[in-house]
């Protein structure tokens, strides 16, 4: 009738504020653009080797920014793939997952010091892959000491406002071949990388040395001690592009880094060093399945069928017993008439080396090396940490991880294992102290450690 109703506009009024305050609340509930940081927008699932590799089910559970609502921590208390190579891949791979469904996540370093530089190598090769929702975390002073000294800090996208001085850390810092083309070219200037390389390996080994305090002076390698220790190394760098991309010699890619540190002890200090290789593509264990040599296919096979049943009888187990095939003197994917370097003898070479330097007495720490490839893993530290020759100084040295060190008998199961992922690529780590006793002794004569 056209005159005001005042009762009608009241409960349309309330009616409004109600249904705003409900828009409001549906709102607020399904969208938080308080989680999402603008800088993650941009970011798709994009296939990763290593990414891929540590959670397979990455891509399924993959969550586009916009839509992620919930927020995480990942604590760390074992982050060593000498001590705790499992619980190592296993938080690698939470990471992952946190990366994939997470909008905000913390990382958090329980551990008091870097007992391992192999896993930061590894998180360094994720982060290239990653979205920027990691919002830092906790780290001792030790470690972001000694990843300052490698210079690995913007490597691992950490951003440290107040950085330690690393006075008792000695560097070897991170160096890189990243995985290429083989051309004429790139080859040559790989060659120079890798020399160049392997020298300010050598001179850390030697810079390392000049620590030990001797009775004559401070220790270091002689010319040619310096000299065989480059083309041990070399060789490694050397498999490392030659045997981790199929099909393609000289393609693939490695990254190293090392320290030594010293450390307080009850007696007052011990210098620990560590050092690692890390290369991704194809597995050893792969890699052994194109072996050129009949006669060493033949025998690969023999063994992995003699074994395979004490470790799952499934593709990993086989993969797992060729890797420790591989670590024998003298086998090699390449025919020995074609391959014209040592022949497959690198590794035990710088297992030798490392043993030399450190110490294996009762009551003193033995050396440790751990060698991650695919899914297996092989641990030497003691008993087993040394191939032995059988009969005479011609013949191959040879680790089997049992107690009779024989082919025949399967190796140690604490020793030798698979992994719950896979590692696209191989990681080789080692930890051993400088003992000036056993580096003084006469068994290291042949290192030409000088006085």
């Amino acid at each position: 009738d056209g005159k005001f109703n005042k009762a009608s506009y009241l409960w349309r009024a309330r009616f409004a504020t109600q249904h705003i305050r409900k828009l409001s609340k549906l709102r607020k509930r399904k969208w938080k653009p308080a989680l999402v940081k603008p800088q993650m927008l941009p970011y798709r699932y994009k296939p990763h080797v290593i990414l891929d590799a540590l959670h397979p089910g990455r891509k399924g559970d993959w969550i586009a920014p916009l839509k992620r609502k919930i927020t995480g921590d990942v604590q760390i208390k074992h982050f060593s793939f000498l001590d705790s190579p499992v619980e190592t891949i296993e938080v690698l791979k939470e990471i992952v997952r946190c990366d994939a469904t997470c909008a905000d996540y913390q990382i958090h370093f329980e551990v008091e010091r870097c007992g391992d530089i192999a896993p930061f190598l590894v998180l360094g090769l994720m982060r290239r892959g990653m979205t920027p929702a990691a919002s830092g975390g906790k780290i001792h002073r030790a470690i972001q000491k000694v990843l300052d000294a490698v210079q690995m800090l913007g490597f691992l996208r950490m951003n440290i406002r107040e950085r330690a001085p690393s006075l008792d850390v000695w560097p070897l810092a991170l160096r890189e071949k990243k995985p290429g083309t083989s051309d004429a070219a790139t080859q040559a200037f790989s060659a120079a990388h890798r020399e160049k390389v392997t020298d300010d390996f050598v001179k850390a080994i030697d810079g390392w040395l000049h620590q030990v305090r001797a009775q004559s002076g401070t220790l270091g390698l002689s010319a040619e001690g310096k000299a065989r220790l480059g083309r041990i190394f070399g060789e490694l760098l050397d498999n490392a592009e030659r045997h981790s991309v199929p099909g393609n010699d000289r393609a693939g890619g490695w990254y190293v880094a090392g320290f030594m540190t010293k450390e307080k002890t009850d007696a007052g200090h011990k210098l620990v060093c560590h050092l690692s290789i890390v290369n991704t593509g194809q597995s050893i264990g792969d890699s052994l399945m194109l072996a050129e040599d009949e006669d060493l296919r033949t025998r690969l096979h023999t063994y992995c069928n003699m074994h395979r049943k004490h470790f799952g009888s499934s593709e990993s187990a086989d993969e797992l017993l060729r890797t420790v095939c591989a670590l024998q003197d003298r086998v090699s994917r390449k025919s020995q008439e074609e391959d014209r370097s040592s022949g497959g003898v690198g590794l035990m070479d710088m297992i030798d080396f490392v043993n030399a330097l450190s110490s294996s007495a009762q009551g003193k720490e033995p050396p440790q090396i751990a060698i991650l490839s695919g899914s297996a893993c092989v641990s030497l530290r003691a008993p087993y940490i040394r191939g032995m020759r059988r009969f005479d100084a011609s013949d191959p040295r040879v680790l089997w991880f049992n107690l009779d060190n024989l082919p025949q008998r399967a190796p140690d199961g604490l020793h030798v294992f698979t992994l719950p992922c896979r590692f696209p690529g191989t990681i080789v780590s080692m930890r051993f102290n400088l003992d000036e006793t056993e580096v003084q002794s006469g068994q290291n004569l042949s290192w030409d450690i000088t006085g």
